[in-house]
């Protein structure tokens, strides 16, 4: 609870070393008009979140949340004791923190993790919770129920409980999910009797295929999968279970795919020569270039090399893939091939069930380089440009008189062949009139 007439950063709960810029710092930032921003600092990069008005009575405290998911996904949320919540996320590069720094409870070594020490004045901490995972949102969703109802998480509950429901792709139907075998988001599933605070008795798994959600306790509960076409159960359909208050249950669901074989990606890889991210029927296809498929870990498992037509490789097994294109060497600090098919050269979290193909294509468009131009007067007035091109790329210069958006391009001066990476290009301006601007471009 935040309460007004505070002006200053209110620190929640921080684990921060100023020195190397390593931990985490959750505090409240004053927005003006007695209200507040929800800041995380980590590892010294500041995420805002929701905003938190300023409370005036016990009956209006707020209920405040940040989670990390790798591979950096911060996600912060605040609700109200009504159950009205506000949340955002952004992404971070580092993520992973030291545990060397002491921990502090409304109390900061300074404004947003650096500074002369900060005491929270004017800040009520019911309760902080600390877990060595990022949460689900139905996870979080469960720990804010709990609040609700005024149940003791700590301490032994009486009359919940908590039931994680794990859909898995059984790889060897052996009705166990073993280590490499992954999660199965997007599955429905009924709960009897309804699970606390939902509203209805049906939930779906989220990502790594897992949902929690809290129940009533003691009792018994009876879970259905509801079948998807193209699989086949390895556990019983219907799972009864018997909970007792306090209790974590978990309950996994594994089913296998129906469809044989190993999945398999095909890759073309086209000239983009205007840029549009697709291939038009007068772009030709790159052949020779490197793409490289990681698995989930991040090790490569597969290299192909592109040709004039789609490649095609079979993958170990169906999973998450990574599959990227390596650019060719830049030439000096030049680069000449930009990626504009999919943006940076690679398709994150692909994934990739048995017996599935999946095309794709990457488009890549040469980039012209003007490194300098120099007018010259004498003998008669030129202008000399020095490009940076590939070997064997035709380009010319092109003018027009003003920089109007319908004023059209003129072709100026004849067609030049690269053939060395850097060329200069020398053009009369004699006949030029008072004023012209030139690009170059691709013949």
């Amino acid at each position: 609870m935040t309460r007004r007439g505070q002006q200053r950063p209110l620190p929640v709960v921080e684990k921060y070393d100023p020195s190397s810029r390593s931990g985490y710092s959750l505090y409240l930032d004053w927005a003006g008009n007695d209200q507040f921003v929800l800041k995380l600092n980590l590892n010294g990069s500041v995420l805002t979140g929701p905003v938190v008005p300023a409370s005036v009575g016990t009956n209006d405290w707020r209920f405040v949340a940040a989670g990390v998911i790798p591979p950096g996904m911060v996600v912060m949320g605040v609700a109200d004791m009504q159950g009205n919540w506000s949340s955002n996320a952004a992404m971070v590069l580092s993520y992973t923190t030291s545990n060397q720094a002491p921990l502090w409870i409304g109390h900061s070594v300074g404004p947003a993790g650096g500074g002369s020490p900060v005491r929270a004045a004017r800040l009520g901490v019911d309760e902080v919770e600390i877990f060595n995972r990022g949460l689900s949102p139905s996870e979080v969703m469960w720990v804010f129920g709990m609040e609700f109802m005024g149940v003791r998480k700590c301490a032994t509950s009486t009359g919940t409980a908590q039931v994680c429901i794990r859909k898995f792709e059984d790889l060897n139907r052996n009705g166990i999910m073993d280590p490499d075998e992954r999660g199965l988001a997007g599955w429905n599933f009924v709960i009897y009797p309804p699970p606390l605070f939902l509203g209805t008795n049906l939930v779906t798994t989220e990502d790594g295929g897992l949902v929690c959600v809290a129940v009533g306790a003691p009792g018994t509960y009876n879970i259905v999968e509801l079948a998807e076409p193209g699989w086949t159960n390895t556990t019983p359909v219907m799972q009864s279970i018997h909970v007792v208050p306090g209790q974590v249950t978990n309950v996994f669901f594994g089913n296998a795919s129906e469809i044989e074989g190993p999945p398999r990606i095909c890759v073309t890889k086209f000239y983009d020569r205007n840029g549009n991210r697709v291939p038009d029927q007068d772009e030709m296809l790159l052949p020779g270039w490197t793409v490289q498929v990681l698995d989930s870990s991040g090790a490569v498992v597969r290299t192909l090399v592109t040709s004039n037509g789609p490649v095609c490789v079979d993958l170990p097994g169906p999973g998450t893939y990574t599959i990227f294109e390596v650019l060719p060497p830049p030439l000096g600090n030049w680069q000449p091939w930009v990626p504009t098919y999919p943006p940076g050269g690679g398709f994150t979290n692909v994934t990739i069930n048995a017996g599935q193909v999946v095309n794709l294509g990457f488009g890549n468009r040469l980039q012209l380089n003007i490194l300098d131009a120099v007018v010259r007067p004498d003998p008669i007035p030129r202008l000399v440009l020095r490009v940076a091109a590939v070997p064997g790329t035709t380009i010319r210069l092109q003018y027009r008189e003003r920089l109007d958006a319908g004023a059209p391009w003129q072709d100026w001066g004849d067609p030049v062949t690269i053939t060395n990476t850097l060329t200069s290009i020398e053009v009369s301006l004699e006949s030029l009139p008072d004023q012209g601007y030139f690009r170059v471009v691709e013949q």
